[in-house]
């Protein structure tokens, strides 16, 4: 099986910080979690010293032979309510893109 990334960059809405990062954290990722293919997740807040476009960071790890089916199974999980959005999060500003490895990964 192929590991995948899933990277999602994100904001809260204007005032809801907390509201965001407790969906976020109790529910949001849960949720993906139980999709079929998505095997961890992990959050991540721009660096204090750093400005951008998206102050929030999650990558999702999808473990799968059929990228495209993977995709499809988080779709249809978002359609039928299992997967839930909620208004502390600014849709609008929301990027997400899968990335596969192109070589082996190096460590130290």
């Amino acid at each position: 099986m192929t590991l995948y990334l899933m990277v999602v960059l994100s904001n809260p809405s204007a005032g809801r910080d907390d509201d965001f990062n407790t969906w976020y954290d109790e529910q949001h990722l849960t949720e993906i979690l139980a999709v079929d293919g998505f095997v961890a997740a992990q959050r991540y807040r721009l660096a204090s010293e750093q400005s951008g476009p998206h102050q929030y960071l999650a990558i999702y790890e999808v473990e799968t032979d059929d990228l495209a089916h993977a995709r499809r199974a988080l779709t249809e999980a978002v359609q039928a309510g299992r997967v839930g959005l909620t208004d502390a999060l600014d849709g609008t500003t929301v990027a997400s893109f899968y990335f596969e490895p192109i070589g082996a990964r190096q460590t130290v």
